[in-house]
Order: structure tokens, then C-alpha cells, then sequence
């Protein structure tokens, strides 16, 4: 057995895309017969949710695959973001405080 791993960055809405990229290779690696295709994982932020569902599930890749797929398929914008009326008024009244007050100082 060769020590194949797997690599998987962070950066939040990758990890959706990760899964999705998973499960099509849990598809090839399914259909050569193999339920494991790698042996090491390892991930950063997102990635690294993915790399310990997958590494907690070693006895068959396509089934941790099928796992993150559904995970990340229930996440919806309001789980991530906030977007109700006082988060969104204080972002426009940071973001215009902000841009007032850096045309003044240009103007010093």
C-alpha cells in the first residue's frame, strides 16, 4: 500500500466545492474496486472539517464522501451570514463613516 494523502486548503465556500470534488473521486475510486483511496489527511480551516470527517470514516471513502456532501448541502447564507436590517445598517454606516473621514484626511 502506497501512502497516497490528500491536501485540502480552507477559505470557507471551498470546502462545499471540496466535498463535491470528493464525491466524484469516491465515484472513480468506486468503480476500480478501491473503498479507500487515501491513507493521510490533512486540511486547514474548512479543509481540515473535511480531512477529520474523512479520516473518522476510513473504512469506506465514498460513504464519508456522501457524508460531506449531504453536511455541506444543509448549510444555508443565514448560517453563515447575517443579514437582517441592524447588521446590515451598521456595515453601510461603518462603511460611509469610513469613507467620509479618509476624504477628509486627504484633503489635510
Amino acid at each position: 500500500m502506497s501512502n497516497l494523502g490528500l491536501v485540502l486548503s480552507g477559505g470557507g465556500a471551498r470546502g462545499a466545492y471540496q466535498a463535491g470534488a470528493l464525491a466524484a473521486i469516491a465515484e472513480i475510486a468506486a468503480r476500480e474496486g478501491q473503498k479507500d483511496p487515501f491513507n493521510i489527511f490533512t486540511g486547514v480551516s474548512a479543509g481540515s472539517i473535511n480531512a477529520t470527517i474523512l479520516a473518522s470514516h476510513l473504512q469506506d471513502f465514498t460513504d464519508s464522501a456522501k457524508i460531506l456532501t449531504k453536511m455541506w448541502g444543509q448549510i444555508t447564507t443565514d448560517d453563515v451570514f447575517y443579514a437582517d436590517l441592524m447588521t446590515l445598517s451598521r456595515g453601510g454606516l461603518q462603511w460611509f463613516t469610513d469613507f467620509s473621514l479618509s476624504k477628509k484626511k486627504e484633503r489635510l
